[in-house]
């Protein structure tokens, strides 16, 4: 059978939706979240249903709190996706903002690969999305639609995507299911949350006004700083196109 029709056939005839009985209610996937750059050990924690998901992004690092004292830390983000609606909203680390944006964002392309990741076949998908390429490999054999992070817009469960740049990985170490599970709640309820666009646009401005520092200190001090490109790295949840940010929109924007 040709692959696209397969994927169609499976599409088409095992349906990604919980409206049967026997259906499980809860998928819980988690994953380990690697970052260029970036210091400590990440894990997601994926539950999802047939119309929300909830992550909870774990970072366990270590950090010199006084003079010859270097303590372990744990530190909690939140993303939750609501599928009906085709929402996103999570914690965003740079300036501490919450975030809704839409989960439409992306678009793929399936490609012939495939790959075997604990236990089911996962198909390849790519796909360029701000500023970055993107591969992703989705199982059909899971009776859910979910996908870690940000990241959406495949039919089945997303187990391992990356960066082709290296900037990013995140790959799948555990599947449970459990039937009994209670319903999952949105944790921004009542929270005040900025789009996307407004977030980018006051991350623009912030950056500027520490390049504008960092370079005065330069003459001042006579020192040389590392400013970098000015551009936006992808170290936590940062994934807006580094072109954008760096380029004459930046200029533009005010101090």
């Amino acid at each position: 059978m040709n692959y696209y029709f397969f994927i169609l056939y499976v599409i088409l005839f095992f349906p990604l939706t919980e409206n049967n009985s026997q259906i499980p209610t809860l998928l819980n996937v988690e994953y380990d979240f690697y970052f260029y750059k970036h210091f400590g050990n990440y894990k997601i924690q994926s539950l999802s249903t047939g119309e929300h998901n909830v992550q909870t992004v774990v970072r366990k690092f270590n950090m010199q709190v006084s003079p010859g004292v270097i303590d372990s830390l744990t530190q909690k983000r939140y993303l939750y996706k609501d599928l009906h609606h085709q929402e996103l909203i999570y914690d965003e680390v740079i300036l501490n903002q919450t975030v809704h944006d839409d989960l439409n964002t992306m678009k793929w392309e399936l490609t012939r690969r495939t790959e075997v990741i604990l236990g089911y076949t996962c198909y390849e998908a790519k796909s360029q999305w701000r500023g970055r390429t993107y591969i992703a490999l989705f199982t059909l054999e899971l009776p859910f639609k979910s996908a870690p992070w940000k990241f959406h817009g495949l039919p089945g469960v997303m187990l391992k995507i990356y960066s082709t740049d290296k900037k990013l990985k995140i790959i799948a170490t555990a599947i449970k299911i459990n039937p009994k599970a209670k319903a999952i709640l949105n944790p921004f309820k009542g929270t005040k949350s900025v789009s996307w666009k407004e977030y980018c646009n006051t991350y623009a401005i912030w950056q500027k006004k520490n390049f504008d520092r960092l370079k005065s200190l330069n003459i001042r001090m006579g020192k040389k700083f590392n400013l970098g490109s000015g551009r936006i790295d992808l170290i936590t949840e940062i994934d807006v196109n580094s072109e954008k940010i760096n380029g004459s929109e930046l200029n533009k924007v005010k101090k």
